[in-house]
C-alpha cells in the first residue's frame, strides 16, 4: 500500500517538474510554435497548386489449368500470353518505352523527369490497377492521364493479340510436327507403336487446348478493361489546405515542446 502511494507521489512530483520547466521556457515554445506555424501556412498558400486524376483498370487473370498443357509443350509462346497481371502492367505503364511515346503525343512541352514524377501507378488485390496523374493545372493533368491510358490500352491489346496469334500458330505447327514424326515411326514394332501412342496423346492434348482457345477467344484476349476512365470533371486538387494547416499546427506544437525542453536540458548541463 505504501509503495503505491510512493509511486503516485513520485509521479506527481515529476509532472510538477515538467510543468515548471515548460512554464519557465514558455517563450521558447511560443517562438518556435509561431515560426513553424507561419512557415507552414505560407507554404500551404504560396506553393503552386497541384491537381490529380485517377483512372482505374481491371486486369483479369486466367485460370492456370488452361495453360498447363501449353506451358509444357510451348512454354515461351504461352508465357507471353500468361504473364499479364496488375503487377507486371503497373511496371509496363511507367516503362521508358511508353513514357517516350507519351511525351511525343502531348500537346504541351514537359521534360521527361517531370512527366515521370507526375505519374503514379498503384496495384491492388483483386486485379485492380489505379493510374493517377498529378500536375500543376487541371487540363494538363487530364491530358496526361487520358493520353497515357489510350496509349497503354492500344499497346497492351496489340501485345495480347500478337501473343494469342503466335500461340495458336505455335500449336498448329507443333501438331503438324507430331503428325510428320508419326509417319516416320515404325508401326510394326512394339516400341514404334508405343511411341506413336505417346505422340498422339500429345497431339490430342494440343488439339483440345486449341479448341478451348478458339471457342473462348474473348476470354483470353479481353483481359484488361476500364473500370473508371479519365474524365476532366473528376480532376481534384491534390493537396488539402485544411489538412496541411492542421498538420502544420500539430507539428508546430510538437517542435515547440521539443525546443523548450532541449533548451532547458542544455542550459542545465552548461551550469
Amino acid at each position: 500500500m505504501n509503495s503505491n502511494n510512493n509511486i503516485e507521489k513520485k509521479g506527481e512530483v515529476e509532472l510538477r517538474e515538467i510543468g515548471r520547466i515548460f512554464v519557465k521556457k514558455i517563450w521558447w515554445f511560443v517562438g518556435t510554435f509561431l515560426i513553424i506555424l507561419i512557415a507552414g501556412v505560407l507554404f500551404t498558400f504560396l506553393r503552386t497548386p497541384q491537381y490529380g486524376l485517377t483512372s482505374t483498370l481491371i486486369v483479369s487473370n486466367v485460370n492456370q489449368t488452361y495453360y498447363e498443357t501449353l506451358m509444357e509443350y510451348l512454354p515461351e509462346k504461352t508465357s507471353k500470353l500468361v504473364i499479364i497481371s496488375n503487377i507486371t502492367e503497373s511496371e509496363e505503364i511507367r516503362s521508358d518505352r511508353l513514357l517516350e511515346v507519351l511525351q511525343e503525343n502531348l500537346s504541351f512541352d514537359i521534360d521527361r523527369e517531370k512527366l515521370e514524377s507526375s505519374i503514379y501507378v498503384n496495384s491492388k488485390k483483386g486485379d485492380i490497377l489505379n493510374l493517377t496523374t498529378v500536375y500543376k493545372d487541371r487540363e494538363s493533368t487530364f491530358e496526361i492521364n487520358d493520353v497515357l491510358m489510350s496509349l497503354y490500352l492500344e499497346d497492351i491489346n496489340l501485345r495480347i493479340d500478337q501473343a494469342y496469334d503466335s500461340l495458336l500458330s505455335g500449336i498448329d505447327q507443333k501438331m503438324l510436327d507430331i503428325l510428320d514424326k508419326v509417319e516416320k515411326l515404325d508401326n510394326d514394332s512394339i516400341e514404334g507403336k508405343k511411341e506413336i501412342e505417346l505422340k498422339y496423346e500429345i497431339y490430342y492434348k494440343l488439339e483440345e487446348s486449341r479448341e478451348i482457345f478458339i471457342e473462348n477467344e474473348s476470354f483470353f484476349i479481353d483481359r484488361i478493361r476500364i473500370s473508371k476512365g479519365p474524365d476532366i470533371s473528376n480532376v481534384y486538387k491534390y493537396f488539402s489546405v485544411r489538412r496541411d494547416i492542421v498538420f502544420s499546427l500539430l507539428f508546430a506544437i510538437a517542435m515547440g515542446v521539443l525546443v523548450a525542453f532541449a533548451v532547458n536540458y542544455f542550459q542545465t548541463i552548461k551550469k
